[in-house]
């Protein structure tokens, strides 16, 4: 059994009895989607390394035949060193044939590949778990079952030390991100990921649609310029507002535009990514919007806050609000 076996299964036997039957399944599916991503890992390059000593081996039969002891001898060693630590193989050596250094670039290449591939899959699925263990705490919390919730708490932080996943994070920040996922993420809209509104004043807080009312009169012109495209996905969020967000997967980047439509009031705006504040900016008369471009650690939940000056709301549009 493995070290996040061992350690996972422990904290979880320390739960209240009874307790945690859908997150014992969670659990068990997290293990089992982690042995597999291993073992498909590990059967990938046994297969590329076997194919690769096949490889040597035919041509070094070819390269005896020209009796050239100088390429004979880089052919043997690379056989060598293959059997004995196929991760770790040192240079070539000095008189290797052109045909010897181009099977070992394909060979690095495909090994990097599934190293790649592998670190991508260990970083998503921790990233739904950290997700999914998060919301749970907070439901146990809320619910007053401490106890379960500092286990919870035990599984997230044994989670975030594993070992493999550690270093399929270390491989993230060495590589592009895209390398590891094959594509990069597909932006989305915020409002459209798990919005709820979490205060507001005594103004409603929505799309630029639904506050506007669909074309009523003073409100719809007011609010969209007479213009109600795209309303739908604009969110308003006169001050004080807070909101929040929990994407369909962790969040790393978070891109949009921000203004204060009416009237001059300053207002500070804020997000947050699972608690930690990642762009502050306030709003007055010389400055009526700003650009959102941050990166952060991935995240499950994202907040917003639009914060008024208390003497009359700011009403505060986002547009182009994406995260991915």
């Amino acid at each position: 059994m493995k070290p996040i076996r061992c350690l996972l299964l422990a904290v979880f036997a320390l739960m209240t009895p009874g307790f945690g039957a859908d997150l014992g399944k969670l659990q068990t599916s997290f293990m089992a989607r982690y042995d597999e991503a291993n073992s498909t890992r590990d059967e990938q390059l046994k297969q590329l390394e076997a194919s690769y000593l096949g490889a040597l081996e035919r041509h070094l039969e070819k390269v005896k035949a020209s009796g050239d002891l100088k390429v004979v001898v880089p052919v043997r060693d690379e056989i060598e060193a293959m059997k004995a630590a196929p991760d770790s193989l040192p240079s070539l050596k000095d008189g290797a044939d052109d045909d010897l250094k181009a099977m070992r670039a394909k060979y690095a290449t495909a090994r990097d590949g599934v190293l790649r591939q592998h670190a991508g899959t260990l970083i998503e699925l921790s990233d739904k778990m950290e997700v999914a263990l998060r919301a749970e705490e907070k439901e146990l919390t809320r619910a007053g079952k401490i106890d379960d919730a500092l286990a919870v708490e035990r599984m997230r932080e044994t989670l975030a030390k594993d070992a493999g996943i550690l270093a399929a994070r270390e491989r993230a920040v060495a590589e592009p991100s895209a390398a590891l996922a094959g594509k990069p993420a597909e932006w989305e809209l915020l409002l459209k990921q798990g919005m709820k509104v979490e205060k507001q004043g005594m103004h409603p807080v929505g799309t630029l649609s639904e506050v506007a009312k669909g074309g009523r009169g003073f409100w719809s012109r007011l609010l969209t310029g007479g213009d109600e495209e795209d309303a739908d996905d604009v969110l308003v969020t006169p001050s004080p507002a807070r909101v929040s967000f929990k994407p369909d997967r962790p969040a790393r980047e978070i891109r949009g535009k921000v203004r204060r439509a009416f009237p001059e009031v300053t207002v500070t705006l804020r997000i947050k990514a699972d608690g930690k504040e990642v762009f502050e900016k306030t709003l007055d008369w010389e400055n009526d919007e700003a650009r959102i471009d941050v990166e952060f650690a991935p995240a499950g939940e994202i907040e917003i806050e639009a914060d008024g000056d208390g003497r009359r709301a700011a009403w505060i549009y986002w547009t182009d609000f994406e995260s991915r």
